[in-house]
């Protein structure tokens, strides 16, 4: 009678052991299903724009904008291509190059951006050009610091130039500029002048008309027109320079820091009668 039990305990413990060993098994097998992260893609500061954005990783830098009626005080920039973050600025017209910054994107990621809306800070009639400019951010601070570490970027489509369909009419600036054909009256104009570069590249000036070029600046620099005695330090933020050109003729203005004429910081003047 005692081995009955005996035995009889023992097949209880055996049988207690098998479903313990399942259970723990079968535990071991359950697999939570949870969702996958999202593949989430922003561009900074740039929420609802209006702009479709894409990663995907571009090796050329470009911007596109058609002529276009103001919606609002908002122009949209078509396209834009970058392979590092950086910005698109809105630049006025200043006898046919960029001139000031009216308005500006915040930071964009490297990516393709499209229909990019960007607020100007100034009003503005039809009939007046207007530049956008791809600018890097170059301390990587997010903000843009122009004048200033946020030059322009150089690719061969940096700049794209376009038009404010509407009203022809002129802005006071343009006005001021035509009046400006006198030659006693001094011709102002904006330049850049940044690493390795100036913008622009090009100049057209009148014989004996004062001329006063205002610079954004950023490193050290110069300004330097051999033939016409023009030889300026550009130090900080902005710098200004004054002369008249004395002689007609075709000139090389450059900068005369070792080494900056030669890696390309050098632009054309041409001098009319």
């Amino acid at each position: 009678m005692n081995n009955k039990y005996i035995i009889a305990i023992i097949s209880i413990i055996i049988v207690v052991g098998v479903v313990w060993v399942i259970a723990g098994k079968d535990k071991d097998d359950i697999t939570v299903n949870a969702p996958a992260p999202a593949d989430v893609s922003t561009h900074s500061e740039e929420k609802g724009n209006g702009a479709n954005f894409s990663n995907t990783p571009v090796s050329e830098d470009y911007v596109s904008v058609k002529n276009q009626a103001l919606s609002g005080n908002t122009i949209t920039v078509s396209e834009v291509s970058l392979s590092e973050p950086g910005f698109v600025a809105i630049h006025m017209d200043n006898n046919g190059k960029p001139g000031r910054v009216i308005g500006k994107s915040g930071v964009l990621t490297a990516g393709i951006i499209n229909d990019l809306n960007i607020t100007l800070e100034e009003t503005v009639s039809g009939g007046v050009v207007l530049y956008a400019m791809l600018h890097k951010d170059a301390n990587n601070n997010g903000i843009f610091d122009f004048p200033g570490a946020d030059t322009p970027v150089k690719s061969n489509n940096f700049i794209a130039k376009f038009k404010i369909l509407g009203d022809e009419q002129s802005q006071p600036e343009q006005q001021q500029g035509a009046q400006q054909n006198d030659s006693s009256s001094v011709k102002e104009l904006n330049m850049v002048s940044g690493n390795l570069f100036f913008t622009p590249d090009n100049l057209e000036l009148k014989k004996g008309q004062p001329v006063r070029i205002t610079f954004q600046n950023t490193g050290i620099h110069t300004f330097t027109i051999d033939e016409l005695g023009v030889d300026v330090p550009l130090r900080g933020p902005s710098a200004v320079v004054d002369f008249t050109p004395n002689k007609e003729g075709q000139f090389e203005y450059y900068c005369a820091i070792p080494g900056h004429r030669e890696g390309g910081m050098l632009g054309d003047l041409t001098v009319v009668n």
